[in-house]
């Protein structure tokens, strides 16, 4: 899989990771705080499905695509890490 867009948004993150030393795509992609609910969706049907989460009032957001492979990488960076945040620990 490879991942365009990283679910966040407003500049209040990108400004505490700079202040604290963190890099945004870490924050979101292993800080643990925001939850999305993530789907894979063929193009042929992608249409349909934004129909359908507008007529429920919610969006969808095109994070990336699936390719070949078990490796999920980052079209601006390195391979994603199998690594996050652990609940109910």
């Amino acid at each position: 899989m490879r991942i365009d867009t990283l679910p966040y948004s407003g500049s209040r993150l990108a400004r505490f990771a700079t202040q604290n030393g963190y890099r945004v795509d870490d924050l979101v992609l292993y800080g643990g705080e925001e939850y999305e609910i993530v789907a894979t969706i063929g193009k042929e049907r992608m249409e349909e499905a934004q129909q359908a989460a507008a007529a429920m009032g919610a969006k969808l957001l095109v994070l990336g695509e699936t390719t070949n492979g078990a490796r999920v990488v980052s079209s601006n960076g390195p391979e994603i890490q199998n690594k996050g945040w652990v609940h109910l620990t």
